[in-house]
């Protein structure tokens, strides 16, 4: 019953123990065994030193404390995103949607965390800076006209356009006055019962007037 007392490092079976002893045993069957000693011997012990570190490798891969950072872990379903919507360093709004809304959704919510009508068109850019209509990835509010070359916000979902944390993309909301909006996955959770989304979970920095008055002109 050592396998009891040391659970995880002994298995309950001899199988493993026959498995490593299969190759030597073939070994002898086609070579008919060794004509001396010395050379059986050297043979135990160089498979005793390989199969003992092979075994020892083994269970420190199985054993690693090696844990994934935030950037490598791919979403999976049921999730919720949380994003961090930034205009600038301290003016930003952290947003949990649902892994299941669109990207429509999430601009409505990103334009109602920061009391703007939602009264203009907009897109999801993957270039962070510079031309973004040159962005290789971009998904726009009018997709489903001849030649845009985008894709529909209205069909695709967060989770497809954000695929784990530390995803960014631009959200150029009014193609006028230009908002650029910086769109960050800062992290994961798991839905919380009768709670609907998107949720606003915090509010940094007070946000400017959609149409800013213009004075003495």
């Amino acid at each position: 019953m050592t396998f009891v007392d040391w659970p995880g490092l002994v298995e309950a079976t001899n199988n493993g123990c026959e498995r490593a002893l299969r190759p030597a045993v073939v070994q002898r069957k086609v070579t008919n065994g060794y004509r001396a000693m010395w050379a059986a011997q050297g043979e135990a012990d160089i498979r005793t030193v390989v199969d003992t570190a092979r075994l020892i490798r083994a269970r420190t891969s199985s054993k690693s404390s090696f844990k994934p950072s935030a950037a490598d872990i791919v979403m999976s379903e049921p999730v919720t995103l949380i994003f961090r919507v930034s205009l600038r360093a301290r003016l930003y709004r952290d947003i949990e949607v649902s892994s299941s809304s669109t990207l429509a959704d999430l601009a409505e919510a990103i334009v109602a965390a920061y009391d703007f009508d939602m009264d203009h068109a907009y897109g999801f850019y993957s270039k962070l800076t510079g031309k973004l209509f040159d962005s290789p990835r971009r998904f726009e509010l009018f997709a489903d006209m001849e030649g845009s070359g985008s894709r529909s916000v209205k069909r695709t979902r967060v989770i497809t356009a954000f695929q784990k944390v530390g995803s960014a993309m631009t959200f150029l909301y009014d193609y006028g006055d230009e908002w650029r909006f910086r769109v960050e996955v800062i992290g994961t959770a798991q839905p919380r019962p009768n709670t609907s989304y998107p949720q606003i979970l915090s509010k940094i920095g007070k946000a400017p007037p959609q149409y800013p008055d213009i004075e003495d002109e």
